[in-house]
């Protein structure tokens, strides 16, 4: 039921993750969530032609609060690289009453130019939210872009899915391999920016 929706958790100030915010304030009047780092680059951003304005300062989040909706909660992340503030919420998903931890990375791709310190920044994240995934047993993954993670494929296997089949969405410790090739991604590109390849 749309109309319980609590919040509208933005886990990054680019117009394609802010846009059609105003229809849905409009229509539920959610709690609009951004951490304060990119509530402060939203702030400065001008009306973009396809996504409009972006939202006026609501509610902001950093690194370690929670955010509760009924019986949900997300352990905010603050995952600094893709934009100076992106969350990427780590929570708890159910199959068939079996609960698996599950992170959102919320800011997938090196869309900001030729910038060291961001890629480094980047890096850092991936590398810190592996550890974190090791430490609390993280064993789905999902891109804030379902074309980056597979999430189309397995949408389908789902579909697919018969009886006893493990659940495509659980990737297990297969999912730390993820945060590793952001990582070594990232590092790469800080290397080649370095160097004055990038």
């Amino acid at each position: 039921n749309p109309a319980m929706i609590r919040y509208l958790l933005i886990t990054h100030a680019h117009g394609d993750h802010f846009g059609g915010y105003q229809y849905i304030s409009d229509t539920y009047s959610p709690e609009i969530v951004m951490s304060e780092l990119d509530w402060d680059l939203a702030s400065r951003l001008a009306e973009h032609p396809r996504f409009g304005l972006p939202p006026e300062r609501d509610v902001s989040v950093n690194d370690g609060d929670q955010l509760t909706a009924g019986t949900t909660t997300l352990d905010i992340r603050v995952t600094p690289g893709h934009t100076p503030g992106t969350i990427s919420p780590v929570f708890t998903v159910y199959d068939n009453g079996t609960p698996y931890r599950a992170v959102l990375w919320g800011g997938t791709g090196f869309n900001f130019g030729p910038n060291y310190e961001q890629m480094r920044s980047y890096a850092a994240s991936a590398n810190r939210m592996k550890q974190l995934a090791v430490e609390e047993n993280v064993q789905v993954f999902f891109s804030n872009h379902s074309r980056r993670d597979g999430s189309l494929e397995r949408i389908a296997e789902l579909a697919e899915r018969g009886p006893g089949d493990p659940h495509p969405f659980v990737q297990g410790e297969e999912l730390y391999a993820v945060f590793d090739v952001l990582e070594q991604c990232a590092l790469a590109q800080a290397a080649r920016i370095r160097d004055g390849d990038g």
